[in-house]
C-alpha cells in the first residue's frame, strides 16, 4: 500500500475516481447521496475536511434555509451515517478491488483517502486519512523496523482490547442500557424529501401505521396519531415536545421517493437530553413498504425494554408474515385516504371514503382500508348523511373477517350494537374484545369510556378517559366528552374547569364553548350562558348549536312562549334534541312522544337518555321509565 502524502498532486486521479464510483448503484438510485458524497470529497481536496460541520453540509448540500437549526433537526448527522454505512458495504463487496478507497471519518465530516496497491509480504492494509497540504509525511522506516514495531503494537492492541471488553463486560450488567427506560413515545409526523413534495400521504402513511403497530407493544405507551399531527411541519425542540407529552422517545424520519424507489430514513431520540438513540436507513421499492413498516415497528419493539410478549397484533407484524400484505395499489389508495382522513373536515372525510372504497374493491382481505372506510362512513352517518348503518356494520364486519384482531373494529362493532341495536350484552364483549386487543388505541379507550358513561358507570368511564387522555394529551375532544361526563353526574363546576382547560389551550374550540353556554343554562346563569352562546355565534353564525342555544337562553330568562314558538317554528333535525326543548318548556307528554319517535330511528344520542340532565324532571313519569326499559337501561 502506498500513502497519500500530498492530495493536490493526485486530485485529478481521485476526481476521476469519484465520477466512477457515483455510478455505482447505491448512488446511482439515490442522486442526494451521490451530491453528499461530491461535498465531501471536493473540501477535502480542498483542504477544508476539518471545516465542514452539520450547518454547511444542511445548506450548501440540501438547500436548507440559513435558518437551520442542526441541534433540533438531525437530518444531516442521519444522511451522512447512511452513507458511511454504504460505502463500508460498497467496499465489502463490489468495490474490493478499486484503486482507490473513500471513508468517512468517524465523528467528522473529513474523507480518508487511500491508495491502494498490493502490499509487500501481505503485510496488514492501513487506512488513513487525507493529508492536507500543510502535512508532512516522514520518511518510510525500514521493513525490520516496522516488524518490531508492529509485533510491540499488537500486543498492546490486544491487552487493550481484553482490557476494552472487559470494562463493556461490566458495564453491560452495571449500566442499564440506554433504552432501558423507554416505556413510551411518540412518533412524529414523517417528512416527505421527495423533490416533487407530492409523496406526502406515503409519509403521513407510515407515521398512521407505526403508531398503530408500536401502540400494540404490551407495556409501551404510544402518542396517538391526532396529537401526534399536530406537530407535522413545525420546527421544535425535541425536548420540549417531550415534556409537553409526558414521553421518554420520539420517533421521526422521512420519506424520499424518486419513481418507484423509496428511501425510509427513521430515528429514535431520547426526549430527556436529543440524545440520538437509534437509527435505520432503507433503501426499498414501493411495494416493500410495508415491509419496512414492520421492521422499524419490530426493531423498536426490540431495542425497548419492556414488558413481554408483545401483543398479538405485532406480533402478526414479524417477519413470519402471519397479516396480509395489502395489494401495493390498493395501499396507495388507502395511504391516500388516509392523508385526507387526516384532515377531519365533512369534505375531506367523503373524499377519503372513496378512495378507502376503491383500496378494499382492488383488495378485499385489506381490513385496515376496511376499518378506515367504516370510521368514514360512521362519521358521515353522526353528521346526518344518507348512510346505512348496515353499511357501517358490513364493512365492519369484513374488517374482522379478514383481521379478527383488529382493536378499534372491536371497538366500531360494540358501539353499533350499544347506540343503534341497544343491545348491551352483545355491546360489552366486544368493547372488552376491542381492549384486549387494542389497548394502546385512544380511540378505543374513549369508545368504550362513552359507552359507560351511558350507562352511569362514572368512575370507569373516567378511568377510560383518562387513558385516552394520557395516549392522546393534545387531542382536545376526549377532555371535551369527560367535561360532558362531569354534567351527567351534575358536577357542573369540574365540567366547566374542563372546558376554560380546554378554551385555553384551542381558543376556538366550538364544542367547549357550547357545552359552556349549556352548563350556564342548567345553572341558571343566564348572562355567562349568553355570553358563551354568542363567542360561538361569532364562528358559526346560523349554526345548529346557535339555534338550540337561542331557545334554551329564552327558557332560562323565562320567556318560554317565545321560546316554544321558536322551536315548532324551526324544529332540531333529530327528535331527541327536539325531546330536550319540549322537557325544558315541561311539556312533559310531548317530550316523551318526541323520545319514543328517537328510540324508532335509532338516533344518535338516545342511549343517553337515563344520565343526561336534561331530562331529570320527567324520570318519574311512566312513559320515560318504560323508554329506559326498552334501552335496557333499567330493570
Amino acid at each position: 500500500m502506498q500513502e497519500l502524502a500530498h492530495v493536490d498532486a493526485a486530485s485529478g486521479e481521485v476526481r476521476a475516481y469519484l465520477e466512477q464510483l457515483l455510478t455505482a448503484p447505491l448512488f446511482a438510485v439515490a442522486p442526494r447521496r451521490a451530491r453528499l458524497m461530491r461535498y465531501l470529497v471536493e473540501r477535502t481536496l480542498a483542504g477544508e475536511g476539518d471545516r465542514v460541520n452539520e450547518y454547511s453540509i444542511a445548506v450548501d448540500v440540501f438547500g436548507k434555509p440559513p435558518s437551520f437549526d442542526p441541534r433540533i433537526h438531525s437530518t444531516v448527522r442521519t444522511d451522512v451515517t447512511r452513507l458511511r454505512q454504504k460505502l463500508r458495504q460498497y467496499y465489502e463487496q463490489e468495490g474490493r478491488a478499486d484503486p482507490i478507497q473513500l471513508e468517512i471519518l468517524p465523528r467528522a465530516y473529513r474523507v480518508a483517502i487511500t491508495f491502494r496497491q498490493q502490499a509487500l509480504a501481505d503485510e496488514p492494509t492501513e487506512k488513513v486519512a487525507a493529508v492536507t497540504q500543510q502535512d508532512e509525511v516522514p520518511p518510510p522506516p525500514r521493513v525490520g523496523t516496522v516488524w518490531r514495531h508492529r509485533r510491540w503494537l499488537w500486543i498492546v492492541a490486544a491487552v487493550v482490547i481484553v482490557m476494552v471488553i472487559a470494562v463493556l463486560g461490566a458495564q453491560r450488567y452495571l449500566i442499564p442500557h440506554h433504552t432501558e427506560h423507554i416505556q413510551s413515545l411518540v412518533v412524529l409526523p414523517f417528512g416527505d424529501f421527495s423533490s416533487d413534495h407530492h409523496s406526502g400521504y406515503l409519509a403521513d402513511g407510515l407515521t398512521d401505521e407505526l403508531t398503530d403497530d408500536l401502540a400494540n407493544v404490551k407495556g409501551l405507551r404510544v402518542i396517538a396519531r391526532t396529537t401526534a399531527f399536530q406537530f407535522k411541519d413545525k420546527a421544535g425542540d425535541i425536548r420540549e415536545i417531550g415534556r409537553r407529552l409526558n414521553v421518554d422517545a420520539s420517533l421521526e424520519g422521512s420519506i424520499d421517493r424518486e419513481g418507484n424507489h423509496i428511501h425510509v430514513r427513521a430515528q429514535l431520540n431520547r426526549t430527556a437530553d436529543g440524545y440520538h438513540l437509534w437509527s435505520r436507513v432503507y433503501d426499498t421499492h414501493f411495494q416493500d413498504l410495508i415491509a419496512v413498516q414492520r421492521d422499524i415497528a419490530r426493531s423498536i419493539a426490540d431495542d425497548v425494554q419492556v414488558s413481554r410478549p408483545l401483543a398479538a397484533s405485532v406480533a402478526r407484524n414479524s417477519s413470519a408474515g402471519l397479516r396480509h400484505d395489502p395489494d401495493p395499489q390498493a395501499h396507495e389508495l388507502y395511504l391516500e385516504g388516509m392523508e385526507l382522513s387526516n384532515l377531519a373536515s365533512r369534505e375531506s372525510l367523503r373524499r377519503s371514503a372513496e378512495l378507502f372504497q376503491a383500496a378494499v374493491d382492488r383488495d378485499s382481505r385489506f381490513a385496515q382500508a376496511w376499518v378506515a372506510l367504516a370510521l368514514a362512513h360512521w362519521n358521515g352517518y353522526v353528521w346526518g348523511d344518507n348512510i346505512s348503518i348496515e353499511t357501517v356494520r358490513s364493512e365492519v364486519q369484513a374488517a374482522l373477517d379478514a383481521d379478527p384482531g383488529l382493536g378499534l373494529a372491536h371497538a366500531m362493532f360494540g358501539q353499533i350494537l350499544w347506540r343503534h341495536d341497544l343491545n348491551w350484552p352483545r355491546a360489552e364483549p366486544e368493547f372488552r374484545l376491542a381492549l384486549a386487543q387494542g389497548d394502546g388505541n385512544a380511540e378505543v379507550h374513549a369508545r368504550y369510556a362513552a359507552a359507560l358513561a351511558d350507562r352511569g358507570l362514572f368512575a370507569e368511564a373516567h378511568r377510560q378517559y383518562r387513558i385516552a387522555q394520557e395516549l392522546s394529551p393534545l387531542d382536545q375532544e376526549y377532555f371535551t366528552n369527560e367535561g360532558i361526563l362531569y354534567g351527567y353526574e351534575g358536577r357542573f363546576a369540574d365540567a366547566e374547569r374542563i372546558y376554560r382547560e380546554v378554551l385555553a389551550q384551542a381558543p376556538k374550540n366550538a364544542k367547549a364553548m357550547a357545552q359552556l353556554s349549556i352548563i350556564k343554562v342548567l345553572s341558571q346563569d343566564c348572562e355567562a350562558a349568553d355570553f358563551w352562546r354568542n363567542e360561538l355565534a361569532k364562528m358559526s353564525p346560523g349554526s345548529r348549536l346557535v339555534k338550540d342555544l337561542s331557545w334554551r337562553l329564552l327558557v332560562c330568562r323565562g320567556d318560554t312562549a317565545t321560546a316554544r314558538k321558536l322551536l315548532e317554528s324551526d324544529p332540531p333535525p333529530l327528535k331527541f334534541d327536539e325531546a330536550i326543548g319540549y322537557a325544558a318548556l315541561g311539556l312533559k307528554e310531548r317530550a316523551i312522544e318526541c323520545l319514543l319517535q328517537s328510540v324508532e330511528r335509532r338516533e344518535v344520542g338516545i342511549t343517553t337518555l337515563k344520565v343526561t340532565p336534561f331530562f331529570i324532571a320527567l324520570h318519574n313519569e311512566p312513559g320515560f321509565i318504560a323508554l329506559e326499559r326498552r334501552i335496557g337501561l333499567a330493570e
